[in-house]
């Protein structure tokens, strides 16, 4: 469809006929007037008219309406070799349908501009359009799991039902400990059967096996609803004890079966549990310094799986005990310490340090603070009491613990010697 202006020139001039355009390729230099057999660039030799000058000139007209029809009926001025287009001709082409083709190269007779994706003029797109509904597509666009378009997967089906499988039917992705727990589970991940996916009648089992050749025990039944994973909480047969490089491994797998009795099973696989919870802190740690010790008390923890308490002072491991008391005589006198009690459970998970308590601690006797009780002391307390050689400190001197020195704390001190 084209639009534009043209001219049309009368063709009884009288003088001598040729071609009067210089621009064309047989220009005549003798000729009076044109009489329309110049040929010009664009469809040079073709045999039709092309000069723009004369009465029937294949004339260029762009965006318009005009078609061949109409320029033979209504201007009478027309080309009839050019009828049915040619191809590469850049002024103006009919195409095969009568349609006027303005700046457009032709393909099998059709101007580009009027045809359809597929290259059909007034075409609805129809005579090229891929299974997946799209023009000139290849069908990637909608292939199933299989290459088919529009497919259901069925076409490739392996035994487990699965598009493309390699027969392993069920497929257990994970298997891990619970965490904060005491031990003795793991969770186990599955992805269901190919035929699960279809809506089938499915069943899973887990099993776990027992040691010592006891055989497989059935652990849980769960009927197959479509889902893109399935899980199951399981015991395991015994915790293991990381701390200790002690592992004890459960072996479990997973088998389907369907509506008919066909069953497929998955692979064997191997976990084990840990115990990652630890005890509760001990609480109400009381110290007492007595007779020359230091002696530690609390509350008992309730934990069933309790192994042991340790003692620690200034933050140093001391020792552990199953009581829950606990007697220090190694500490350094003269000097505070502090103490603090964990809890151990059997898997080795110690819990965080009790509040602390701070001990005073001297030797009682020790007048002289050289760590050892013998006359000498004596010595001193009595050249105290005298008032010879007055001590700095009665504490560790005052051995009936009355507050005052005087005599009896000789004779307890002598004791302690004696003794």
């Amino acid at each position: 469809y084209v639009s534009g202006s043209f001219t049309i020139e009368s063709c009884d001039a009288s003088g001598i006929p040729g071609c009067t355009n210089p621009a064309a390729y047989n220009y005549d230099p003798n000729a009076t007037y044109n009489d329309g057999t110049c040929i010009l660039d664009g469809c040079a030799g073709l045999g039709y008219c092309v000069d723009g000058f004369s009465c029937n000139y294949w004339v260029y007209i762009s965006n318009g309406s005009y078609t061949h029809s109409m320029l033979m009926n209504e201007i009478g001025c027309f080309c009839p070799e050019v009828e049915g287009g040619v191809e590469g001709c850049e002024l103006m082409d009919f195409d095969s349908y009568g349609n006027f083709c303005v700046d457009s190269d032709l393909a099998d007779g059709i101007c580009f501009a009027d045809a359809d994706d597929c290259g059909v003029v007034n075409g609805d797109n129809s005579t090229c359009t891929d299974d997946c509904g799209v023009v000139n597509g290849d069908n990637s666009t909608c292939l199933d799991d299989c290459g088919v378009a529009n497919g259901d997967n069925s076409t490739c089906l392996d035994e487990c039902g699965t598009p493309n499988g390699n027969g392993e039917c069920i497929n257990i992705v994970s298997i891990m400990d619970v965490p904060y727990d005491q031990g003795g589970f793991v969770f186990i991940n599955w992805l269901p059967i190919g035929w699960d996916t279809y809506n089938y009648d499915i069943t899973y089992y887990v099993y776990r096996y027992i040691p010592s050749s006891r055989g497989w025990e059935l652990l849980h039944e769960a009927p197959g609803m479509q889902f893109e994973e399935y899980g199951f909480t399981a015991p395991t047969n015994q915790t293991s004890i990381p701390d200790q490089e002690l592992f004890y491994e459960t072996e479990y797998f997973i088998r389907a079966v369907d509506s008919n009795g066909n069953y497929y099973d998955s692979q064997s696989v191997y976990g084990f549990s840990i115990d990652n919870l630890a005890p509760s802190i001990p609480t109400m740690l009381n110290a007492e310094f007595e007779d020359n010790r230091v002696i530690l008390s609390w509350d008992h923890n309730t934990e069933s799986d309790l192994r042991e308490y340790n003692i620690y002072r200034n933050n140093i491991f001391l020792n552990s005990t199953l009581e829950n008391s606990f007697i220090d005589d190694s500490f350094l006198q003269g000097e505070e310490s502090q103490y603090n009690i964990t809890a151990v459970d059997v898997y080795y998970n110690e819990s965080n340090f009790s509040l602390s308590v701070n001990v005073e601690t001297a030797l009682i006797g020790d007048v002289n603070f050289d760590n050892v009780i013998n006359i000498v002391d004596v010595v001193a307390l009595v050249g105290h009491i005298l008032g010879t050689s007055p001590l700095t400190s009665i504490f560790q001197a005052d051995t009936n613990d009355d507050g005052i020195l005087n005599v009896v704390d000789v004779v307890v001190l002598v004791e302690i010697i004696l003794n």
